[in-house]
């Protein structure tokens, strides 16, 4: 119990006490319940969620959106480079057999 409260354990729990009536107090004041003060919470968080996968939707479509012209160029390139590197290879091969 020393661990978690410190060295004065008896000090500890009158401040935690006495913050937890001025936070309290405040709260009133404010007109906040814990009920309200939780739901809260869970509203924000369900908000952030879904604001989140909002956005990775928007980001996949666009990911497949762009994948659609890139990925045809991307081949296209890849089979011109090949074809040229197997001439250039074969060029090379018939000037060493002459």
């Amino acid at each position: 119990m020393r661990e978690l409260l410190g060295k004065q354990p008896t000090k500890m729990v009158i401040k935690l006490i006495l913050m937890s009536l001025f936070v309290g107090f405040m709260l009133k004041i404010l007109n906040i319940t814990p009920v309200g003060l939780f739901e809260w919470a869970v509203e924000t968080i369900g908000h952030v969620i879904n604001i989140s996968f909002n956005s990775a939707e928007k980001i996949i479509g666009y990911v497949v959106t762009g994948a659609m012209v890139v990925l045809p160029i991307w081949l296209f390139k890849r089979i011109t480079e090949r074809n040229r590197e197997d001439k250039i290879k074969n060029a090379f091969k018939d000037k060493s057999n002459n």
